[in-house]
């Protein structure tokens, strides 16, 4: 295919299973960059394209042919802690993450059964929230040009800088300073410093 690069898998990724907490000592490692072997929901990455255009890169993915089978599936907590319950995450053992050796991380009830006899009323409802994120919702990404020097310049939206260097130092087993990120914004603001 005329200016498609490569079209990477899971295989080409040198750390890909792993988590954005590894950086601060949280295990274990189970977020994979791409899909291997099952995909977990529904948009998780599948194969990345490497092109030297958005048209090339466009056409090489219109040709990417994935088969699907459709898994047992998991739709609410109670019943993702069930013993027989479909596996979600192979990297835990289980559906759910334990915080061992992370007390500072742990949630401590007290006494449940003290708490309710001493209550002036007790109340048991099921209740459920959605997860809320702070950060805005935009598609995040990055291009990535490698310098003649061997480097490679990583142009991203990211609002964490040095957390994208180091993790995509980590995933990709490379030497920090081979990478050179510049956040978006940033080259925004040198452009129209400049003219």
């Amino acid at each position: 295919m005329q200016g498609v690069l490569r079209i990477l898998t899971h295989k080409d990724v040198p750390k890909n299973v792993y988590t954005i907490l590894c950086l601060i000592q949280v295990e274990p490692d189970d977020e994979p960059c791409l899909a291997v072997d099952k995909v977990r929901y529904k948009g998780e990455p599948v194969v990345a394209v490497i092109a030297e255009s958005t048209a090339a890169a466009r056409a090489a993915v219109a040709k990417v042919k994935v088969e699907y089978e459709e898994l047992p599936a998991v739709f609410d907590v109670e019943e993702a802690l069930q013993p027989d319950a479909p596996l979600v995450n192979e990297y835990h053992g289980q559906n759910y993450f334990k915080y061992e050796g992370h007390h500072c991380r742990r949630v401590r009830y007290g006494d449940v059964e003290k708490a309710f006899a001493t209550a002036d009323h007790v109340m048991e409802e099921r209740y459920q929230s959605s997860p809320i994120e702070h950060a805005p919702t935009e598609t995040t990404g990055c291009i990535v040009v490698p310098d003649p020097n061997g480097r490679y310049v990583c142009y991203s939206n990211t609002q964490a800088l040095f957390f994208t260097l180091d993790n995509a130092g980590l995933i990709l087993a490379t030497p920090f300073q081979k990478l050179r990120l510049i956040a978006a914004r940033s080259a925004a603001a040198s452009a129209a410093r400049s003219t």
